[in-house]
């Protein structure tokens, strides 16, 4: 069963990530794409780096960007998750690549709140993580779990 908007907040503020996951069906074709993903490009960050995020990625390597200055919002990239997280009440679940370092946690830094409001409108509810190194999917490439319920 899908976790609701309200239950999901309520983990997400007590930081309790451990109940959500995906469906089993999104699950079972995310490690079928996630193997294939290895089996042709050697890592699921190659895959990224070459194809989804190849553009984005390329701006690092231009003539003066500083990855160790402060984060600012065009140092992000919203991309729809292609395997969201099962929740209900039409949540969305957005993937927010960052150029530079994500703490990992529960605290957006300015420059994401300033993008997240940017993109979906100052009165949206959202909820924003960067999770644990440990459990990072793709953890050579900087990005945070953003969750949006439209209004």
């Amino acid at each position: 069963e899908p976790v609701s908007w309200i239950k999901f907040k309520q983990l997400v503020d007590a930081r309790n990530l451990e109940p959500l996951g995906r469906s089993l069906e999104t699950q079972a074709v995310y490690e079928r794409h996630m193997a294939e993903m290895k089996r042709q490009y050697g890592s699921v960050a190659n895959y990224l780096t070459t194809h989804a995020l190849g553009d984005f990625i390329a701006t690092t390597k231009e003539q003066g960007f500083d990855p160790t200055s402060p984060i600012a919002t065009d140092d992000f990239l919203f991309r729809a998750n292609d395997f969201p997280y099962y929740l209900g009440d039409g949540v969305q679940h957005w993937v927010l690549w960052c150029r530079k370092r994500l703490t990992p946690g529960f605290d957006a830094p300015p420059a994401a709140i300033e993008a997240i409001r940017g993109r979906f409108g100052q009165g949206v509810e959202w909820r924003y993580f960067v999770n644990p190194v440990a459990k990072q999917s793709v953890p050579q490439l900087s990005h945070a779990h953003v969750f949006v319920k439209p209004s």
